[in-house]
């Protein structure tokens, strides 16, 4: 589903496949760096250290997104303030719905708190 992820954002479809080939390479490549790794290193140990990796990774985004969760407050209006001469398609919609469905935007983060308090990117 890589190609058609690709095209969706705009790429035509030789380079959606293109790119889809070499991320695959990648893939199959670095496969054979797990099996040395596993191999020379061991599984608990390889285990371990997965489990730290990822534990660290998601106290990071834990903390990243903690102050969005606890202060919902609307992105576009505190970007207004901050930066008064700012302008861009995106800072006049005001909720998910119109912010997706608007061209120049496309991303919408919301509080499950408040869902019409969207941030429109």
């Amino acid at each position: 589903y890589s190609s058609n992820i690709l095209r969706s954002v705009g790429f035509n479809i030789e380079s959606a496949i293109g790119l889809s080939v070499i991320h695959f390479t990648v893939n199959f490549l670095a496969t054979f760096i797990g099996l040395w790794a596993v191999e020379s290193i061991g599984r608990k140990k390889l285990l371990v250290l997965s489990f730290v990796g990822i534990s660290l990774a998601l106290l990071i985004l834990f903390v990243a997104f903690l102050p969005e969760y606890l202060y919902p407050n609307h992105t576009n209006s505190k970007y207004e303030r901050k930066y008064p001469n700012v302008t861009g398609p995106c800072l006049n919609k005001t909720d998910c719905m119109s912010c997706i469905d608007g061209t120049g935007c496309g991303f919408c983060a919301f509080s499950y708190h408040n869902i019409i308090n969207a941030s429109c990117v």
